[in-house]
């Protein structure tokens, strides 16, 4: 559990500092979507807080989209 805690506030922070975003939204896409899943299947009343995160997550991943451009060209 810790180590999930590190993982959000590293992202929170690279996120807040403008410095590695892209890096920061593809680590806490997993986590966003493991907290969305948690919160559908175990605990349904506090649903919303996990579908607003990772609502913004995908924002942020469409809004980035051409940092991502050079990862997703098949060769």
């Amino acid at each position: 559990m810790r180590f999930l805690s590190v993982v959000k506030i590293a992202c929170g922070l690279a996120l807040l500092s403008n410095k590695f975003v892209p890096l920061a939204l593809i680590v806490f896409i997993p986590v966003s979507i493991n907290m969305f899943f948690f919160h559908i299947f175990l605990d349904i009343t506090t649903v919303a807080g996990a579908l607003i995160i990772i609502v913004l997550n995908i924002y942020l991943l469409v809004s980035h989209l051409k940092d991502y451009r050079q990862v997703l060209v098949v060769k």
